[in-house]
């Protein structure tokens, strides 16, 4: 590929703009442009819809790696919430339908009523 460098930057910078969900890391950004080349070598024109091109294309290939689902912290709350859910679970047997009806409720759980006489 024989283009300046300046036509390659601002190309690839109205790229990035275009498609900020592209996730940059060092094997997506050479797979990229391996393609690229290869298509510029072939005759096609360097373009912003070339690069985007070759990105549909390598998506669609599952040649491209995907960024790192980001993790949640959980709040203090939700993290007492779930410990009070997994100790009703684990203690379930040991409850008559009250108790359990009553832990599940105050966990923010539904529970239909099974039985109107307590």
């Amino acid at each position: 590929m024989n283009i300046p460098d300046d036509i390659q930057k601002r190309v690839a910078d109205e790229f990035a703009r275009r498609y900020p969900e592209f996730h940059t890391s060092p094997h997506n950004a050479k797979v990229l442009r391996e393609t690229v080349e290869q298509c510029t070598d072939a005759g096609a024109n360097f373009s912003v819809d070339l690069i985007s091109s070759c990105n549909h294309h390598l998506q669609a290939a599952g040649a491209l790696q995907q960024e790192e689902p980001k993790v949640a912290e959980l709040s203090w709350e939700e993290k007492v919430r779930q410990k009070d859910i997994a100790d009703t679970a684990k203690y379930a047997d040991n409850m008559d339908d009250r108790q359990l009806e009553s832990r599940l409720r105050g966990a923010g759980m539904y529970v239909p009523r099974t039985s109107t006489m307590y």
